[in-house]
Formats: structure tokens, C-alpha cells, sequence
């Protein structure tokens, strides 16, 4: 996974600390970063929304 890999898992696990059945929501979902995020909430049992910049995007 590279950089946004360990972007996502270190933002995502070491400062966000979803707990099972919360929300998280992921600004620029499509790109790298926050796809890797998204995936990691859900494995970790918390609800993702994803964000997007527009239609086009989503």
C-alpha cells in the first residue's frame, strides 16, 4: 500500500481510534488516502461515509 497505507492506517488507527459501531466520516474518499481509510473503518467495525468533491467523483 505504500505512503497512503501507512497515511491512512497511522491517521485512521493511531489518532482516530474508531471504536466498533461509530461513524467515520472520510473527506476525499476517492483518492488514495481516504479509500485506504474508508476500508480500515470498516474492518475495524465502524460505519464509513465517504466524501467526495462532486457528482462526477461519486
Amino acid at each position: 500500500l505504500g505512503m497512503p497505507g501507512f497515511t491512512a492506517y497511522h491517521g485512521l488507527l493511531n489518532i482516530g481510534r474508531p471504536q466498533p459501531g461509530e461513524t467515520v466520516v472520510v473527506a476525499s474518499a476517492i483518492g488514495a488516502v481516504g479509500s485506504v481509510v474508508g476500508q480500515l473503518a470498516r474492518l475495524k467495525g465502524a460505519r464509513a461515509i465517504g466524501i467526495a468533491g462532486g457528482p462526477e467523483k461519486c
